[in-house]
C-alpha cells in the first residue's frame, strides 16, 4: 500500500480525470538526473512524487492517486476528497498497471511551480509546490523557460 501524504489532494471531472489518469500513467516513470545545480533538491523531490504516482496506479490505489494532486486541484475539480477517490477507482481499475512514468525534463518557473515533460505519449505535467511539497496542479498554466543545455533528459529510473 502506497504512504499517503499528510495533506488531502484531488484531481478533475471524469473526463478530465481519465485524461489525468492516461496522463499520469505514462507520467509515473519518472526519473531525473543528478546535475549538482541548486535545483536538485527539487529534481529529487518531483523524481519522488512521481514514484509515488508510479506505485498508485500499480497498485490501484485510488487514495494515494489522489493524493499527489493539489488541495484546490481535487476540490475544484471534485468537491471533496471522496469523489476524487470514487471518480478515480473507476478509471484506475482499467488502467495498464505495468506503464510507468519517466521524466524527460524539468523546467522551473520560480521557486513554486515546474512543468514536466515526459517520454513517449505521455505529455507534460504542471507541478505545484504547497507548503513544501510538490503537486500534481491540474488547475494551474505555468510559463516555463527551457531547461538549460545538460539539464533535460533524466536518465533511468
Amino acid at each position: 500500500m502506497v504512504r499517503l501524504r499528510g495533506k488531502k489532494r484531488g484531481l478533475r471531472p471524469p473526463l478530465v480525470l481519465a485524461g489525468a489518469m492516461l496522463a499520469g500513467v505514462a507520467f509515473l516513470s519518472g526519473c531525473g538526473g543528478d546535475d549538482g545545480s541548486p535545483r536538485q533538491a527539487d529534481r529529487a523531490e518531483i523524481e519522488a512524487l512521481v514514484a509515488e504516482i508510479n506505485t498508485a496506479v500499480a497498485e490501484r490505489d485510488a487514495a494515494a492517486w489522489c493524493a499527489v494532486f493539489t488541495p484546490e486541484s481535487v476540490a475544484d475539480t471534485f468537491g471533496s476528497p471522496a469523489r476524487c477517490r470514487a471518480e478515480t477507482e473507476k478509471v484506475i481499475a482499467g488502467s495498464d498497471q505495468s506503464r510507468r512514468l519517466r521524466i524527460t525534463g524539468i523546467a522551473f518557473e520560480g521557486d513554486d511551480a515546474a512543468r514536466v515533460r515526459f517520454s513517449g505519449t505521455a505529455g507534460e505535467a504542471n507541478l505545484t509546490r504547497v507548503d513544501g511539497e510538490w503537486y500534481l496542479d491540474l488547475l494551474q498554466e505555468v510559463e516555463v523557460e527551457p531547461a538549460p543545455a545538460g539539464e533535460e533528459g533524466t536518465g533511468a529510473p
